[in-house]
């Protein structure tokens, strides 16, 4: 219809437009609108490139270039070990806001001095090695967080050690290593030598109380290269408490306080489930098998599948990375620590030797009877100390 009119178009996130037209009579009457958008561009450069963002308490975390409405508007950046940094911008239309931001790292100081000055220092942090050097050394802006140190010189005892680097403070650690009583380096009466060092304890599947998978730095220690025999411990004992009498099988049916009594006489002790499980998975020289020593359960292991439902002679079986046999399989081994289906949550990193007390002590390695999956490094099981059954053996270690 002719006339005049006021017209307004507007759309979200654009500047509305009113316009008086128009309208001619028998005329083609066309009329263009075009909107501005009601934004503009912010362009970021955030170090480091991880830092949590935020924009007006909206996580833009994995964006740089962000399109926004017209106004003022928060920016907070967050990231773990570093301080917080917060700024505020204005957007205008169709404008372009650069900005840069380094976040500045919360940072400690460590001195360590050694002796002999000749030492080798290495600290690693989450596993990965993050500085080296040979001697007493001051080191300047290291991340907050915590650290472990590893002190190495041919012919003296290594020393590891649990560092916590705080913001703006200096931690001091001071190292005088030991000789080495002796040079043994491989094996000794039937044991292996296991190196000290780091690894992640327990599994993410779910059995047998074994999360956390959590990190653990064990000293170094000697093993037993096979699972105590019977001619073993009838021999200090004078007695052979086996079920399946044979020689050269492991010893069974001895209880916790039978390991521990036996272990004390021939000057050795129980491994901790630390030390166990990281001597089953092959120490420094670990490949990752599920089993100790390989991914196939039948090369290494005597077990419900293929024992024919008694013990089998020590050895018999390939060795692991270390050279240790029947880790996994032929028979239950006892560990010196107390069970606790949580102890897992509160391990202390360095030499755990779990609870204080409990009403089990722990097994690991699985044995003829059981299936394969009781027989994994991380696998874990419980029985009373005054019980011993048939498929419940054990080993000894000494330490270095």
């Amino acid at each position: 219809m002719p006339g005049k009119y006021l017209i307004r178009v507007s759309k979200s996130g654009y500047i509305d437009e009113t316009r008086d037209i128009e309208v001619a009579e028998n005329q083609k009457n066309e009329f263009k609108f075009r909107l501005v958008k009601n934004s503009g561009l912010l362009k970021l450069n955030i170090q480091p490139l991880d830092a949590k963002l935020l924009i007006n308490q909206e996580d833009y975390s994995s964006l740089r270039n962000i399109e926004l409405p017209t106004g003022t508007y928060k920016i907070e950046l967050t990231k773990p070990g570093y301080y917080e940094q917060n700024d505020f911008v204005t957007i205008e239309i169709g404008k372009t806001v650069e900005k840069t931001y380094n976040l500045k790292a919360q940072t400690g100081k460590l001195m360590v001095t050694v002796q002999p000055i000749e030492a080798k220092c290495v600290l690693s942090k989450d596993g990965k090695e993050v500085r080296n050097w040979t001697g007493s050394e001051i080191l300047n802006d290291l991340l907050i967080g915590e650290y472990s140190l590893k002190i190495i010189y041919e012919g003296f005892e290594e020393q590891i050690k649990r560092i916590i680097i705080e913001n703006n403070k200096t931690t001091i650690e001071e190292f005088l290593l030991k000789k080495s009583i002796s040079k043994r380096t491989e094996q000794i009466d039937n044991m292996v030598f296991v190196e000290g060092g780091e690894f992640m304890m327990g599994s993410e599947s779910g059995e047998f109380d074994e999360k956390p998978v959590h990190k653990v730095v064990v000293k170094s220690f000697y093993i037993d290269k096979y699972e105590v025999t019977q001619r073993e411990y009838e021999k200090v004992m004078g007695n052979n408490p086996s079920y399946f009498k044979n020689p050269s099988a492991p010893v069974e049916q001895v209880s916790w306080n039978d390991a521990v009594a036996y272990a004390q006489k021939v000057g050795k002790r129980l491994p901790t489930e630390a030390e166990w499980e990281y001597a089953a998975r092959g120490g420094n020289k670990s490949r990752g098998y599920t089993y100790s020593g390989s991914n196939t359960i039948g090369d290494v292991a005597w077990y419900g599948e293929n024992s024919r439902n008694t013990t089998r002679p020590v050895g018999t079986k390939e060795p692991n990375e270390l050279g240790i046999y029947d880790m996994s399989g032929n028979v239950w081994e006892w560990c010196s620590d107390w069970y606790s289906d949580t102890y897992y949550s509160s391990s202390p990193l360095t030499n755990p030797t779990g609870p204080s007390s409990g009403t089990y002590r722990v097994m690991r390695g699985g044995s003829w009877y059981f299936n394969d999956i009781h027989c994994r490094v991380a696998g874990r099981n419980r029985s009373r100390p005054t019980n011993g059954y048939n498929d419940d053996g054990f080993r000894c270690v000494q330490d270095k």
